[in-house]
């Protein structure tokens, strides 16, 4: 069979269309606030506190604890020094920085509550042990959560805003202190007012800008309140003028994250089962597979512990039903995820030796036998063993059921093997490939 080169298709945004555009989600605008059942456990909050919600994406995480909000900003980027075969050297390099705002003297009486669910839930697969793994299934997301009673007479409430960004706003009821509201950054981070007003906070990345606060009565949004931030040290806190203390206050700033990040939502591979549900298989840090119904409206999302650090994507297949069948590619990993958004199972095909690779899914015809395209070597030390391989999994666990070489390793230049990325299944029966 003559090579060809098998490409994978990336997108920020998807859509179906007939004689006309149905609908449209662009999966970089899923934002919410996860609730934390055990899946954030591992993460650091503010003191080490214990992370209630958390807006995950991937490159950009922040984390809500009663102690303060913390972001985490992760970059990933290919290692182009690495060559093939090279195992111990990491295909991606990171970097990391994490910026950790306290809340300072808060009341005794602070409680945070989320609102407004979503209707989508999260699943996610945590360690438990070495090697060893579980499911925290179905975490609610939410549309806004409110730091009740953060300040005597004060509330802070936290959404997401509708272009980029959180915004969050205080709520201050009459005669309550505002000189109470106070925010402590770590002792060594760099914090600035620019000739806008705008409070910048220095990181690895680049600037977080807290644009300037927006301040108003409640009972009437239209009648402003001159309101700036004041910086003393690590300290920030905010300052009104000419204002009726008697009043309601809103005190509205909005906070701007770097946008020097990988793009965690690529889409690598899509799917439909029979009832025109939408299946979408990407992301980097984590590989994400998320269900949209018929009319576009997110039903869940299952976040997997590979990532492009240590991982390569695989590829995805939908049976009619809904069952999807996700893998890793590199480590042969193959996961069946139900209908319902959780795993029925796993298997992990590639040890030192053999080492296998799943590349490429297809099912037969009547979708009652599962084949993958991808490579196996029984000798991982020696470069030529490394071959073009189509598998056939057993649906029941994903095991190995049969393989057949079909391509071997090219040796000018740096050694690298014909993979068999690409594969279909014909009704004749017999399967079709391409190479890489």
């Amino acid at each position: 069979m003559k090579y060809l080169l098998s490409l994978t298709l990336s997108c920020l945004l998807f859509s179906f269309t007939s004689s006309a555009q149905e609908w449209k989600n662009i999966v970089a605008q899923e934002r919410s606030f996860i609730k934390n059942n055990g899946q954030f456990d591992d993460r650091h909050g503010v003191n080490d506190s214990k992370i209630l919600y958390a807006i995950d994406q991937g490159s950009i995480q922040v984390y809500f604890s009663e102690e303060g909000v913390s972001y985490n900003f992760f970059k990933s980027e290919k290692n182009y020094l690495r060559k093939t075969g090279q195992k111990d050297v990491p295909r991606m390099l990171s970097e990391t920085d994490k910026v950790y705002i306290a809340w300072a003297n808060t009341s005794p009486k602070l409680k945070v509550v989320a609102e407004e669910a979503t209707g989508a839930y999260h699943t996610y697969m945590v360690a438990i042990g070495d090697k060893q793994y579980k499911d925290i299934e179905k975490s609610q997301s939410y549309k806004k959560i409110i730091y009740k009673n953060l300040y005597d007479g004060i509330d802070a409430e936290y959404v997401i805003h509708e272009k980029e960004g959180i915004k969050y706003s205080f709520i201050i009821q009459p005669n309550a202190d505002i000189s109470k509201i106070k925010m402590l950054y770590e002792k060594d981070r760099k914090l600035s007012v620019d000739a806008e007003g705008n409070l910048r906070i220095a990181t690895e990345f680049g600037d977080m800008i807290d644009h300037a606060p927006f301040s108003f009565y409640a009972e009437n949004n239209k009648k402003k309140i001159t309101s700036a931030f004041e910086v003393n040290g690590n300290i920030v806190s905010f300052k009104l003028e000419n204002y009726n203390a008697s009043k309601a206050i809103v005190l509205d700033p909005w906070t701007v994250t770097p946008s020097a990040f990988s793009n965690s939502n690529k889409i690598f591979n899509i799917e439909t089962d029979q009832n025109s549900n939408v299946y979408v298989y990407g992301g980097d840090s984590p590989m994400r597979l998320r269900k949209y119904n018929a009319a576009g409206t997110l039903q869940w999302t299952y976040n997997t512990p590979w990532d492009t650090t240590t991982y390569w994507i695989g590829s995805l297949k939908t049976d009619l039903a809904g069952n999807s069948y996700i893998t890793s590619g590199t480590r042969g990993s193959i996961r069946k995820i139900n209908t319902g958004g959780t795993m029925d199972w796993e298997s992990v095909n590639s040890g030192p030796f053999p080492e296998v690779e799943f590349w490429s899914l297809d099912f037969n015809c009547d979708y009652t036998r599962l084949f993958c395209g991808g490579m196996r070597s029984p000798n991982g030390l020696q470069t030529t063993a490394y071959k073009g391989t189509v598998f056939e999994l057993s649906m029941a666990n994903g095991s190995i059921l049969g393989f057949r070489e079909v391509g071997s390793t090219l040796t000018t230049g740096d050694p690298r093997p014909n993979e068999a990325r690409s594969i279909a299944h014909s009704p004749n029966g017999k399967v079709y490939y391409l190479m890489l």
